[in-house]
């Protein structure tokens, strides 16, 4: 993999992302239990045969028809087949992250082509234990944390201006997760389509 030439661009560290306070939990979060695999379905997701692929081949992944139109309303459509029901990994760079208002790590990830995707690292503690990938985000969290302890969650972070708690990286990593075709409402980094993985349940750094 090449090197990667980050943008500077001013709207990535808009306050529009910032306004969407979400609530925690079941009900009350769009997808939760999709994005945290613990539906029902996500235990049909083989875990150890993970699909190797590009950021490129997901940006092009059509939006699933039960997708479209949809209002971020909880608690959303269920899991769709195909894409929300694979395991997907990823060499690629990672570019930054931030805190997310529901706990979950923002991961902004590219391929040095231009072309940026998103992926998610729940808070373990706001995931359902009997989930399928309980253990896995609990990992992949340990794993970042342990990496970039600069890291904090948004309850920990005073002052500062832009994004609060955005942490540049630039660097390359393997990273394991399950599609997730996300709301599209102005994410950094997000895909045309809203594709990311999410959750992440693996994540190595080179």
């Amino acid at each position: 993999m090449g090197a990667y030439t980050m943008t500077t661009s001013t709207d990535r560290l808009g306050w529009g992302w910032f306004a969407r306070t979400r609530s925690r939990g079941g009900q009350q979060h769009y997808r939760w239990s999709i994005k945290t695999g613990s539906d029902a379905p996500a235990q049909s997701i083989q875990p150890t045969a993970p699909t190797e692929t590009t950021i490129s081949a997901l940006t092009a992944e059509p939006i699933p028809a039960a997708l479209q139109g949809v209002k971020e309303t909880p608690p959303g459509p269920a899991r769709t087949s195909g894409v929300e029901s694979t395991l997907y990994t990823l060499n690629v760079w990672l570019l930054r992250s931030h805190p997310e208002t529901d706990g979950d790590y923002h991961l902004v990830l590219g391929d040095g082509q231009g072309n940026t995707m998103v992926a998610e690292i729940p808070d373990p503690t706001q995931v359902d234990q009997g989930g399928a990938f309980a253990a896995q985000i609990a990992a992949a969290r340990q794993a970042f944390d342990a990496r970039h302890p600069e890291m904090k969650p948004l309850g920990q972070i005073r002052g500062g201006t832009g994004r609060p708690g955005l942490v540049e990286i630039n660097e390359q990593v393997q990273i394991t997760g399950v599609g997730f075709f996300d709301f599209i409402h102005g994410q950094d980094g997000v895909a045309g389509n809203g594709i990311e993985l999410h959750p992440v349940v693996a994540i190595t750094f080179s």
